[in-house]
């Protein structure tokens, strides 16, 4: 991350001297009065075209610049709860520099400038996101296969592989991980399970696409295809299975039941 943030300091010096051969420099701004602010139209002393290319990166960068270092600042306060001094230094400076990008109108013809700015900003700001759904997928997928296993998921795991059940997922399937760490990890293991996803070593996609499933989690009981994640008390039901903690409710209740039918006589006597 900090060799990505001093790239970006590099660019923004680079684009800002005019070191690239082909971009004179960029700071030669036109005097308010030249400017056209109906964005109908450039100065009155048009820019050539590699210039108004400097321009345009230029802002590109910084406005990018700025919109990582919101997202960043949201995580230091909303996720990590640590102050960095030099995060909040580069914080300072990438929103000063977009302050004084929008001000002197590096871009003359104001509507484009107004575009590009909330148009880059959207951009970053989604590719931010993805990442950190990325970040977060990865982490589930850790505590999927850490999770431990209740009675009932190692009793049910049982049941499905004697019965012939299959399971069809892909890794990056998000409900197909809901449905793993319903199991745990002792459990899932005795699942049949299908792999879907190409780009894995135990991949059996073929046996997916020969299924023709068109949705993922699917299961496969009594010949049928179920698509979606199901909970374990659905499953049981699905194949005729009695969950340990529902046959020792169903004990208990046949146990409530007997003193009662009991009084029932004497009382009537």
């Amino acid at each position: 991350l900090s060799s990505l943030g001093a790239l970006a300091y590099l660019v923004v010096i680079a684009l800002s001297l005019g070191a690239f051969p082909c971009v004179p420099t960029v700071w030669r701004v036109p005097p308010k009065k030249d400017v056209n602010m109906t964005g109908t139209g450039d100065t009155n002393g048009s820019d050539s075209r590699a210039e108004r290319v400097n321009r345009v990166l230029l802002l590109v960068v910084i406005a990018s610049m700025a919109t990582f270092s919101s997202y960043l600042m949201l995580l230091m306060y909303g996720v990590i709860h640590e102050i960095c001094p030099w995060c909040l230094t580069s914080a300072v400076c990438c929103f000063s520099m977009f302050v004084i990008a929008v001000c002197t109108r590096l871009v003359p013809q104001y509507t484009k400038m107004v575009t590009i700015v909330l148009s880059t900003m959207l951009v970053i700001a989604l590719g931010a996101w993805g990442v950190y759904q990325v970040q977060r997928h990865q982490e589930r997928v850790a505590l999927g296969l850490h999770g431990p296993s209740t009675d009932d998921a190692m009793a049910l795991a049982e049941h499905l592989r004697d019965e012939g059940v299959t399971m069809y997922g892909s890794h990056y399937c998000g409900h197909c991980l809901e449905q793993k760490e319903e199991f745990g990890k002792d459990a899932f293991k005795v699942i049949d399970y299908v792999e879907c996803a190409p780009d894995q070593k135990d991949s059996q996609s073929k046996k997916c696409q020969d299924k023709g499933l068109t949705g993922l989690p699917a299961w496969e009981i009594d010949g049928k295809i179920l698509y979606g994640d199901r909970s374990l008390s659905e499953l049981a039901r699905l194949t005729k299975f009695i969950l340990p903690s529902q046959r020792a409710g169903q004990i208990q209740q046949q146990r409530d039941e007997k003193p009662a039918a009991a009084a029932a006589p004497a009382a009537a006597a």
